[in-house]
């Protein structure tokens, strides 16, 4: 059976977990025991898949089939949803100005933990039905005026943050911090605390970490990357994050994913390294494509010889770039104009030992950040020199623009002119287009996560910290902040 166009959902907190913890990022915001969330309506305009999001809730349906959550063991939190069926002819059309759409294509939810299908009464008839979980029974009352509902249920995976791999700071001053365990955290407060998301433990098969995190521009989609149990792992949310579906990678893959690219909110890619060894420390790398907002993805071919990949960069569907290691343990920069469906390696000057990162401003702009060789003689604590690189024609050449006092790490483009790179203890800023860049010490050794929403609003992190530091004047100043719950953040800078 199919969901109708109107259906009616309860969010019931399970026995036992109430709307504050360790986990309450699961409850929507507003939502106390028993209380309804309105209706929500379901509709297909061109043949896609339309969620109607009522108050903070946003599921999705295909095939009758409603997500539930639940607790599954201890530290693990969970909403519980039950959906009902089509009105019975007769009954009263829903107001106008409902609840506002939101775009889902193909709902995807993972591994299911229970499923049941109930009948309901051919008429307009109430009835209910009752769930069971974990920590005690529930009873959900539902309204069954359609001839069968369908419920799955997921379980939260415990939530136990450490360490911050991927930061996204959106322009409202809310982000999110990915790392490991793997966890995804969030904050509403401008970085000050955190709280962890709910993601379907069906998805998280074992130890492993949460890479890269990224955003759209109105904040509604959102987009998750990592491993667990040595296999690649995505999320997605449809709901600003509120709630977090599981996107189906191909089947096979050893390794994990490093970085997560959106130009739009139904293309995305997807890169990382295979498991291995070697001068990359990898077997290869991967390059995952989706085009239909994440739900489902599939494996692109890359040139032969790609030791790793570990940051990418797209502008549009079409145009994108990816920086990573040889086999040989040489850097490269690999580029596509037709989606992904061909990559290419792309010229490097030579002299240069490692690329880590890349970002473009537009179809012709980029830079890479990365390191030059360790100048000889070499001396114990020696840092090996960071390098940008620069190019103002797709990447066909890429010339060497400046160098660093310590190596470069990651790379966030503002503007043409505003860029930042997290580097060896510090951060190092240019304001006239990477002509020169100046730095900031930090306490931290390296800043591999870099995330600003404009020139004056950023946050930084190393990925075995688990702090992140938060500026709101340009980086004139830092304070920090500690993802772990019960810890106090440490100093950023000495200063």
């Amino acid at each position: 059976m199919s969901l109708s166009s109107e259906s009616n959902f309860q969010i019931i907190p399970p026995a036992g977990h109430g709307e504050k913890g360790a986990n309450a990022g699961c409850l929507p915001e507003g939502v106390g025991p028993g209380s309804d969330n309105g209706g929500v309506r379901f509709r297909r305009p061109f043949g896609r898949r339309r969620l109607a999001v009522a108050g903070v809730v946003a599921l999705a349906g295909l095939g009758g089939v409603v997500v539930v959550t639940r607790p599954s063991g201890r530290g693990r939190s969970a909403v519980e949803v039950q959906a009902s069926g089509a009105p019975a002819p007769g009954a009263a059309a829903e107001p106008p100005g409902g609840p506002p759409a939101v775009d889902d294509p193909l709902a995807h939810f993972g591994p299911p933990s229970v499923s049941s299908t109930a009948p309901g009464p051919s008429s307009s008839s109430s009835s209910s039905t009752s769930s069971t979980t974990s920590s005690g029974p529930v009873t959900v009352p539902t309204r069954l005026p359609a001839p069968t509902t369908t419920t799955t249920v997921m379980d939260c995976a415990s939530a136990s943050p450490v360490y911050v791999f991927g930061l996204e700071r959106r322009p409202d001053g809310s982000g999110w911090a990915a790392g490991g365990n793997p966890a995804l955290q969030r904050s509403t407060d401008g970085g000050l605390t955190w709280t962890p998301a709910c993601l379907p433990a069906g998805a998280v098969t074992g130890a492993g970490a949460l890479y890269g995190v990224v955003f759209d521009a109105v904040q509604r989609y959102g987009w998750a990357v990592g491993g667990s149990g040595g296999h690649p792992v995505v999320f997605r949310t449809v709901d600003g994050g509120d709630h977090w579906l599981t996107g189906r990678v191909p089947d096979g893959i050893a390794g994990t994913l490093m970085d997560v690219e959106f130009p739009d909110d139904t293309h995305g890619w997807a890169v990382g390294p295979l498991t291995g060894n070697g001068p990359a420390n990898a077997s290869g790398g991967v390059v995952l494509a989706t085009t239909d907002g994440g739900a489902t993805w599939v494996t692109q071919a890359v040139p032969a010889g790609i030791g790793r990949l570990s940051r990418a960069s797209f502008v549009d569907p079409a145009h994108g770039w990816a920086v990573g290691m040889a086999t040989g343990g040489q850097p490269v920069l690999i580029a596509t104009t037709d989606g992904g469906a061909t990559w290419a390696n792309q010229t490097l000057p030579a002299g240069i030992r490692e690329l880590r990162d890349v970002g473009f401003l537009d179809g012709r702009t980029g830079w890479a950040v990365g390191a030059l060789p360790v100048p000889l003689p070499a001396e114990p604590g020696k840092d090996d020199p960071g390098v940008i690189l620069t190019t103002v024609d797709r990447g066909t050449t890429w010339t060497q623009q400046a160098t660093t006092v310590g190596s470069l790490w990651s790379l966030q483009v503002i503007d043409g002119q505003t860029l930042f790179a997290g580097g060896g203890y510090g951060l190092f800023s240019t304001h006239d287009g990477g002509g020169t860049w100046a730095k900031q010490a930090f306490t931290l050794p390296a800043l591999d996560a870099v995330s600003f929403s404009d020139a004056t609003h950023g946050w930084v992190s190393h990925s075995m910290f688990s702090v992140v530091c938060r500026t709101d004047d340009g980086g004139r100043t830092w304070v920090g902040s500690d993802v772990r719950g019960g810890y106090k953040g440490s100093a950023c800078t000495s200063s």
